[in-house]
């Protein structure tokens, strides 16, 4: 019979096995020892999954498989796309139920020139946080598409808009003391915001 995963990382060791082979890209097996971190409640990978997170590449979320071959061994199945949060399993602690269309308004205060991010409000700094994106597209009135960098801090939390936001400005002829609308219809859909000046 099955066991949850949760029932097995609690049995007594020094660290779980997991077994990492890729027989679809030819991968020679690797192994990974880990610690689990005894919660009962929110099970987690500790020590190692830095480890394991770089050796497969995973960017954003991830669906992971764990299959439990006994002895304190797991084989690890990942999935090849990522995934975004609204996508999750309902029982999964970071499901975010968000909503998909949403409009922020933001007083454009300083020169991409000289700041070449956008500080955002609280509300669609953590908005975007529950998201799990690193990366948005923002089309502006011209209608020209851009990929944007997102960027997270924690303390004092704070969410930027960075890498491509200059270029956002620039083409569109944002200026300073511009109030800027901010909407999405779907944003787990294309990731994509519609910019425009309220002036």
């Amino acid at each position: 019979m099955a066991e949850p995963v949760a029932r097995v990382l609690q049995r007594p060791t020094k660290g779980f096995f997991f077994d990492g082979a890729r027989y679809r890209r030819g991968r020679r097996r690797v192994h990974f020892i880990v610690e689990f971190n005894s919660d009962d409640d929110v099970p987690r990978i500790t020590t190692g999954w830095v480890t394991i997170r770089d050796y497969y590449k995973f960017d954003g979320h991830h669906q992971i498989f764990f299959k439990y071959l006994g002895t304190n061994q797991f084989q690890i199945i990942p999935t090849e796309e990522p995934i975004t949060p609204d996508l999750f399993p309902t029982w999964h602690t970071q499901l975010r139920a968000l909503r998909k269309a949403v409009t922020f308004t933001i007083n454009m205060a300083e020169d991409p020139e000289s700041v070449p991010y956008l500080k955002l409000p609280q509300d669609m700094g953590e908005y975007l946080w529950n998201t799990g994106l690193d990366e948005i597209y923002i089309v502006g009135t011209i209608r020209e598409q851009h990929k944007c960098e997102l960027t997270y801090q924690m303390d004092p939390f704070e969410v930027t808009i960075s890498r491509g936001w200059r270029e956002v400005v620039g083409i569109n002829g944002f200026k300073v003391g511009d109030r800027l609308l901010f909407n999405t219809s779907n944003i787990y859909e294309n990731h994509m915001f519609y910019v425009r000046s309220c002036n």
